[in-house]
C-alpha cells in the first residue's frame, strides 16, 4: 500500500506465493534459458531460430499426417504456438518478478512484469504489482498508468483503485483522486484507507467540514492510525473547534505520544 497507510499498515503488493520457494531455483541462468527457449512437448515445432524441430522423414513435411499424443495432426499444426505453453511462460515471468521484488531488485522485477505483459496485456495482477513497484520508486506517472491498465481489466479491484487515488493525490490531482476514493467507498464503505485519502483531498481543497467527516470515519474504522488523528486535529484547529482538536490530540497521545507531540506543536497546544 502506498500513501498514508499508517504505521500499522504494510505494503500490500499481494506478491507472496508458495511457488516462490520452488521458483527460487530458477532465478539463475537456468531460468533465463527456460524463458528464452520455446516450450513444446510435441515432436516437430520450431526452435528459437524458427527452424523445424522435426527430425523424421522429410516427406512428412509435405502434408503426410503424423501421430501426436494419440491423435492425427498435420505437421503444420505442430508449428503453431501452444497456448498452454505461452500461458506457462507468462506465469514464470510473473513469479520470477515476485521473487525479484522480495529480493528488492525492483527494476529487474519490473522488467519481468513487462515480459509477462508482452504476452498477455490483460494480466491485471501484473499491471497492479508493476504499479506498486513504480510507486515505490517514485515514478508516479508510470504507477498511475499501470494502475489504470489493471482497472481496465478489473474495474472492481478496490485495492488498485484506492492506490490510484493516492497516486493522484501525490500528483495534486485532487478531483480525480476524490472520484477514485468515492467509487471505492460505494462498494466498500468500511475501507478506512479510502476514507483517509478522501479526507486528505478535501483538506487540500480547503473543504474542512467534508475533510472532518471523512477523517472521523477513517479514525473510527482504524482507531490506531495516528495519521488520521493528526489530520483530523489539524482540520478541527483550522475550523476553530479547539476543544475537538484537543480531544483528538489526547486520543492520539494515548497510543502514540510522539505523534501527538507533532499535533501539539502544529496547533500551538491544540
Amino acid at each position: 500500500m502506498i500513501g498514508g497507510q499508517g504505521r500499522n499498515r504494510t505494503t500490500d503488493t499481494r506478491i507472496f506465493s508458495p511457488l516462490l520457494y520452488q521458483l527460487s531455483y530458477l532465478a539463475g541462468p537456468s531460468a533465463a534459458h527456460l524463458l528464452r527457449t520455446p516450450i513444446n512437448c510435441a515432436p516437430g515445432g520450431r526452435n528459437a531460430e524458427g527452424r523445424s524441430n522435426y527430425t523424421g522423414n522429410p516427406q512428412s513435411s509435405q502434408g503426410t499426417p503424423v501421430v501426436v499424443a494419440g491423435r492425427f495432426a498435420d505437421n503444420d499444426a505442430l508449428h503453431e504456438r501452444d497456448p498452454m505453453n505461452d500461458r506457462l511462460r507468462v506465469w514464470l515471468h510473473y513469479y520470477i518478478a515476485q521473487l525479484l521484488s522480495v529480493l528488492r531488485l525492483y527494476d529487474r522485477a519490473i522488467g519481468e512484469f513487462k515480459a509477462a505483459l508482452e504476452s498477455d496485456r490483460n494480466f491485471a495482477a501484473a499491471w497492479r504489482c508493476m504499479g506498486f513497484l513504480h510507486a515505490q520508486r517514485g515514478r508516479e506517472a508510470a504507477a498511475a498508468q499501470a494502475f489504470q491498465e489493471a482497472l481496465r481489466v478489473r474495474p472492481d479491484d478496490d485495492v488498485t483503485r484506492f492506490n490510484l487515488g493516492f497516486i493522484h493525490h501525490q500528483q495534486k490531482r485532487y478531483a480525480e483522486a476524490i472520484a477514485e476514493f468515492e467509487r471505492v467507498l460505494k462498494t466498500a464503505p468500511t475501507n478506512d484507507r479510502a476514507w483517509y485519502g478522501l479526507g486528505l483531498c478535501r483538506e487540500q481543497q480547503g473543504e474542512m467540514n467534508k475533510a472532518v467527516e471523512a477523517l472521523k470515519e477513517a479514525a473510527r474504522l482504524q482507531y490506531f492510525n495516528p495519521h488520521a488523528g493528526y489530520h483530523l486535529a489539524l482540520a478541527y484547529h483550522k475550523l476553530g473547534e479547539h476543544e475537538k482538536a484537543q480531544a483528538e490530540y489526547e486520543r492520539v497521545k494515548s497510543f502514540d505520544p510522539k505523534f501527538a507531540e507533532q499535533i501539539r506543536r502544529e496547533t500551538g497546544g491544540a
